[in-house]
C-alpha cells in the first residue's frame, strides 16, 4: 500500500497586463502590435492530489504470473487542468488581471480527472464501491547455453 500526494508549484507563467504597454514588430515588411509578456514562476495555479495506491502479484508458475492494482483517489482538486502534452506553454494565469478575475475564470475544486476508483490498464470508473484487477502474463523461454 503506497501513499501519493502531490502539490504542484513555481509554474511558468506569461504576465501580461495593460501597464506593460505594447510593442510594434515588423517582419518581412509586415508590421504588428502585441502586448508584452513577462516570464516568471507562479503559484497562481494549483494542482493538489492525493491517493492511495495498492499493488499485488502472484506468481501462479515459474514462467505464469498475474498482477493488478488499485488506485483511490483521496483528492485531486485547484483551479488548473493543464500539464497535457509535452509542450511547455504557458496558461492563461496572469493574463490581464484587470479584467478576467481569478475567482471567475479559475474556480477551485475537484478537476475533471477526480475519480474515487481507478483501475489500470483498462477502463476507468467513476464507482466507489468498483475495484477491479488487471492481469498480465508472462511467458518466458529457458536459456540455453552454448
Amino acid at each position: 500500500m503506497t501513499y501519493q500526494n502531490r502539490q504542484t508549484n513555481d509554474f511558468l507563467e506569461d504576465f501580461i497586463t495593460f501597464d506593460q504597454g505594447t510593442t510594434d514588430i515588423v517582419v518581412r515588411g509586415v508590421s504588428a502590435t502585441t502586448d508584452r509578456k513577462v516570464y516568471r514562476n507562479s503559484n497562481l495555479p494549483e494542482r493538489n492530489y492525493e491517493a492511495l495506491l495498492a499493488q499485488g502479484r502472484y506468481r501462479i508458475t515459474p514462467n505464469w504470473s498475474v498482477e493488478g492494482n488499485w488506485t483511490h483517489q483521496l483528492k485531486s482538486d485547484g483551479n488548473y487542468e493543464g500539464e497535457a502534452g509535452q509542450t511547455i506553454s504557458p496558461s492563461s494565469f496572469g493574463d490581464y488581471p484587470e479584467i478576467i478575475h481569478e475567482s471567475r475564470n479559475f474556480p477551485k475544486g475537484h478537476l475533471t480527472d477526480f475519480q474515487a476508483d481507478l483501475s489500470a490498464p483498462g477502463p476507468s470508473t467513476t464507482s466507489a464501491s468498483a475495484a477491479s484487477a488487471t492481469s498480465a502474463r508472462r511467458c518466458s523461454a529457458p536459456t540455453t547455453r552454448p
